[in-house]
């Protein structure tokens, strides 16, 4: 995510319940789906920011999930 993105999400994420509504009610279809897209986006870059830190700890802790990573990554899309 750029610069450009990174800021209109914070805006977005700063908005009260009301002034989101409002933005929802007032916006043409293409910002809506850009701001879900903003959203989604950062979503995805937090589940990598987090799946990163888990290797950090369970390799802190000396433990070896080698047989586990390797079964649930079947299961990711």
């Amino acid at each position: 995510m750029n610069n450009w993105d990174r800021n209109n999400l914070n805006y977005l994420m700063s908005l009260s319940e009301e002034e989101f509504e409002e933005f929802l009610a007032t916006m043409p279809d293409d910002d809506i789906e850009y701001a879900i897209e903003l959203i989604q986006t950062r979503r995805a870059e937090n589940l990598v920011e987090l799946e990163e830190l888990r290797d950090i700890v369970f390799k802190e802790d000396g433990m070896d999930l080698t047989q586990a990573q390797t079964l649930l990554a079947r299961f990711r899309l």
